[in-house]
């Protein structure tokens, strides 16, 4: 060039043109990862929302009956549980206000995929459906989400505990009168299904293989009280539970933050819990066995290891027993619900019976 100055080189200028790119492309690449993240705080924001929305509809007496006055449904029947939209309530009592959510409803990120009554069986007799006449019933919404970002899909699901006034009819077929999130929210002069004799296994989520006691092995693994990482259960997700536990003497087992609490101990207790009733959190034995705890826990399983050295993986729920003739025997099990589902049981125990003992924890 002129004035014995030099310019860039071709291999000087393809290096800064790559330098460049590769710049752009990181600078691109961290542009939409932030984008992603940003969306993925929105869409659990949304889902939050939609949550407390819900939940402000379906405890408020006016709002519940709005949405779901005269809805039918036969109980027994769980696959054709009724689809329901959910309203606030106008001017002038139970009638329909805004419409919220239908089963279709999208919002932002987030489509409905399920919105819909559901009613445990009433275990009345052998019938599948409810008996004739006006009662007032646990019952749930279930609400299944999906949030979508990019190209990724996640589901989301809760379910609201509903108490319902049903009126059944002759043949079986029950509409809603009334409803709301708590008891205390409905109109008086209906009694309250009582749920005190109803099965301690019902609308469980999952129960925990049976630890039979080897006093032997008293620090065994086996013996232990945990929920298996095999488990049917989201992980973070936190669930609720009862502890049953069998056996001709009385012990203790410690949870795994060292409280300590009531366990039977003997290889003779009862290996089959199906028979217990909710009636049981009374503290008092049923036969050799008692429901000894009701607690919480969130599903993060990780290795668990015994007194002996033996290990599983899972999330430790109690060690075993203590303070035994023989330590380490006696017959266990967890029973684990949605947190939803037990709380709502014992809420309506509680409000049939004012018993402390009937008070979620």
């Amino acid at each position: 060039m002129k004035n014995g100055k030099k310019g860039f080189s071709l291999v000087e200028v393809l290096i800064a043109v790559s330098i460049s790119g590769i710049l752009s492309y990181v600078l691109m690449h961290t542009m939409s990862q932030m984008n992603k993240g940003q969306q993925k705080i929105t869409a659990k924001s949304e889902v939050f929302d939609i949550y407390t929305i819900i939940r402000n509809l379906t405890y408020s007496r006016k709002s519940c009956t709005a949405s779901l006055d005269k809805v039918q449904f036969r109980a027994g029947d769980e696959s054709k549980f009724p689809d329901i939209e959910l309203y606030s309530a106008g001017s002038g009592g139970n009638k329909r206000g805004k419409k919220f959510y239908d089963s279709n409803a999208s919002v932002g990120n987030i489509q409905f995929s399920e919105l819909k009554l559901i009613l445990p069986k009433p275990f009345d007799g052998n019938r599948e459906d409810f008996l004739e006449g006006v009662q007032t019933r646990l019952g749930f919404i279930s609400v299944k989400l999906k949030s979508i970002v990019g190209s990724s899909t996640q589901e989301h699901e809760k379910k609201f505990p509903l108490y319902l006034k049903l009126s059944t009819d002759s043949i079986g077929l029950s509409t809603v009168v009334e409803c709301a999130g708590s008891p205390q929210e409905l109109t008086s002069g209906i009694p309250l299904f009582n749920y005190f004799y109803v099965p301690m296994l019902f609308m469980s989520k999952y129960v925990t293989p049976l630890s039979v006691g080897n006093f032997n092995s008293p620090e065994n693994i086996y013996n232990y009280l945990y929920v298996p990482k095999t488990a049917p259960l989201d992980e973070g997700k936190e669930y609720a539970y009862i502890v049953i536990s069998s056996g001709v003497e009385e012990g203790v087992r410690y949870l795994e933050d060292g409280t300590k609490i009531s366990s039977r101990c003997s290889v003779s207790g009862s290996k089959d819990y199906s028979f217990l009733h909710f009636s049981a959190l009374d503290g008092n034995r049923v036969g050799d066995t008692i429901a000894s705890y009701q607690g919480t826990f969130e599903f993060r399983p990780k290795m668990i290891s015994a007194g002996d050295g033996s290990k599983i993986e899972g999330v430790l729920i109690a060690k075993n027993t203590q303070n035994c003739k023989k330590a380490g025997s006696g017959n266990g099990q967890v029973v684990v619900y949605e947190v939803e589902v037990l709380k709502g049981i014992m809420d309506l125990l509680f409000e049939t019976h004012k018993e402390g003992y009937f008070k979620y924890k």
